[in-house]
C-alpha cells in the first residue's frame, strides 16, 4: 500500500504543477585587443583539448557564442586554462582559480589576478536579456607587461 501510495504521489508530482521551469541562456564571450601586439589566444577545456584558438591583431576583437541551461554561462564552465601569446614571443598560461593543488600544473598561473583569463571575475558582465549575458575581456599593454614579467621570471 505504502508503494503504491509513493508510485501516486511521483506521478502526481511529476505530472502537475510542481514542476521546476527550465530556461536557457544564450550569451557571449568577447575579447578585445587594445594592446600593441599580436595575440594568439587559445581556450584549452577540461581535458585540456584546444576549445578554440584565435590570433588577434591591435585593434581586432574575437567571440565565441555560448549557450546552456539557466543563465548564459561565464568562461570559466567551457575554458579551464586560457594560453596567451603575444608577439609569437612571451607565451603565459592563465588557469581557473578554483582548481585543486594536485590537480595544477607547474607552467600554469592560478592566482587571482587581475590577468587571469581563466578568472571571470575579470571579465565585464553586460546583462543582453533575461537570462543572457555578454562576459567580455580587454587586453592592454598592461596584459602584456604582466605576461613578460611571468615569462621573465620562468626563465630565471
Amino acid at each position: 500500500m505504502k508503494k503504491t501510495l509513493y508510485i501516486l504521489l511521483l506521478f502526481a508530482w511529476s505530472f502537475g504543477g510542481c514542476r521546476i521551469k527550465e530556461h536557457y541562456g544564450e550569451g557571449l564571450h568577447l575579447w578585445v585587443n587594445n594592446s600593441d601586439h599580436k595575440i594568439t589566444l587559445s581556450g584549452l577545456d577540461h581535458k585540456s583539448d584546444v576549445y578554440f584558438q584565435t590570433e588577434m591583431q591591435s585593434g581586432q576583437n574575437f567571440e565565441r557564442e555560448v549557450g546552456g541551461l539557466g543563465d548564459a554561462p561565464p568562461p570559466s564552465q567551457f575554458y579551464i586554462e586560457m594560453v596567451i601569446i603575444f608577439d609569437n614571443e612571451i607565451k603565459v598560461s592563465y588557469g581557473w582559480p578554483g582548481m585543486p593543488k594536485d590537480l595544477q600544473a607547474s607552467d600554469v598561473v592560478y592566482e587571482k589576478t587581475s590577468y587571469n583569463l581563466a578568472w571571470d571575475q575579470n571579465y565585464n558582465r553586460k546583462k543582453l536579456g533575461k537570462y543572457d549575458y555578454q562576459w567580455t575581456y580587454t587586453f592592454t599593454n598592461a596584459d602584456y607587461e604582466a605576461a613578460r614579467a611571468i615569462s621573465e621570471a620562468e626563465d630565471e
